[in-house]
């Protein structure tokens, strides 16, 4: 049954899993036959174009497997049924008020978050531009300890930076404010 203002049935969730499979599998089709026309450079063993045809590979399996579980489901006879808002928590659990869907606020800070970190990271640093990111993503999804929120963030910022300078040895920015 559709309702006025619905672009999708409600009980097409199966339609939009082929969709969403359908369309990762084009796109990392696409990526990966266009990233043939990188060049291989002679001082890099594995050539410009290897990590976008890994993703690429990424993208194409998880297409398949996103198809591939819907028509399993469908042959047992139960399709993949929509939930929708409303269904997600009753009103006796929620304190007495309905959920009436996902709240946009937290993936718009998120989105602010990271665009001041690329904003601020050539002029701080990778170090204390990722160490801010952190707390603040860490603050938006409701850790108030501080003693937590600081440890979790330099343990994240800690390991990011062995693995990207230490071991893939990348050039991380150092800031030009403490220079």
């Amino acid at each position: 049954m559709q309702f006025a203002g619905e672009l999708v049935p409600r009980n097409c969730a199966g339609f939009m899993d082929i969709i969403l499979g359908l369309s990762s599998f084009a796109l990392g089709t696409a990526i990966y036959f266009y990233s043939h026309q990188y060049d291989d450079y002679l001082y890099d063993m594995v050539g410009g174009g290897a990590f976008p045809r890994l993703l690429a590979v990424i993208f194409i399996i998880c297409g398949i497997v996103i198809v591939l579980e819907y028509f399993m489901k469908a042959r047992k006879g139960r399709p993949p049924k929509a939930r929708l808002p409303e269904e997600d928590t009753k009103p006796e659990e929620n304190g007495g008020k309905t959920q009436t869907g996902g709240d946009n606020r937290l993936v718009i800070q998120s989105a602010v978050c990271i665009l001041v970190y690329l904003l601020i990271m050539e002029t701080v640093g990778y170090v204390v531009s990722t160490f801010l990111l952190s707390v603040s993503l860490l603050y938006l999804l409701k850790i108030r300890n501080w003693k937590k929120l600081l440890l979790y963030s330099g343990v994240n910022v800690a390991v990011l930076y062995l693995i990207f300078g230490v071991l893939l040895q990348v050039r991380l920015s150092s800031g030009s404010i403490l220079i």
